[in-house]
């Protein structure tokens, strides 16, 4: 009864961390993304006042900002993603079998 017991809260334990790890990497590219999306969103709107300012006076200079999908791409890591989902699923699934012993 007592080694069940140890490999139940051990399970329950290292479920817990690798959720908790999982969760955190998730929140840390999400907050990435959505920076980077927010950055590439004000870049577009200045491209578009330019635009706005050169069809009235034709004669101004543009400058274009490009490359803005860079930054998503940059931003997305996509390995890190994998791992934050893959570190969360198996959390739960340790501390789902904690609950069978």
């Amino acid at each position: 009864m007592a080694i069940e017991l140890a490999v139940a809260d051990y399970l329950r334990f290292a479920g817990t961390g690798l959720s908790l790890t999982g969760t955190s990497i998730l929140a840390f590219r999400v907050t990435g993304l959505l920076k980077a999306l927010g950055e590439v969103a004000k870049i577009h709107e200045q491209n578009i006042k330019q635009l706005a300012v050169a069809v009235e006076n034709p004669r101004v200079d543009l400058v274009y900002a490009v490359n803005s999908p860079k930054w998503i791409a940059d931003a997305q890591r996509q390995w890190a993603l994998w791992l934050g989902f893959f570190l969360t699923i198996f959390g739960g699934a340790l501390q789902f079998a904690s609950t069978i012993f």
